[in-house]
């Protein structure tokens, strides 16, 4: 019989007990005033995608995915212009400066 890693059991624990929390709390009332602004949000969105590629196959990683989903669902899209339009108003930009 092999000894279970600790690391590997002390994230599993956590998993098990974060995902309590959260199903615990899917019937609460969301916060009305955000506590992040969306570029904080967005990084916790990052971390959570690459905790999920750092730890593959784990219920831990399957959890970071779920919220980092939910999370990316709450903030939308980024505040102020799309890609698209940046490079729309850089276009004009630079073809002005030529004309």
């Amino acid at each position: 019989m092999t000894t279970p890693d600790p690391a590997r059991m002390a994230r599993l624990d956590l998993a098990v007990i974060l995902a309590a929390q959260v199903d615990a709390s899917r019937h609460q009332e969301a916060l009305s005033h955000p506590l992040l602004t969306w570029a904080e949000g967005d990084a916790v969105v990052q971390l959570l995608e690459l905790l999920g590629q750092v730890l593959p196959g784990e219920p831990l990683a399957e959890l970071a995915g779920e919220l980092a989903e939910q999370l990316q669902a709450r903030l939308g899209p980024a505040p102020g212009p799309t890609p698209q339009e940046q490079i729309a108003a850089m276009t004009r930009y630079h073809l002005r400066d030529r004309a």
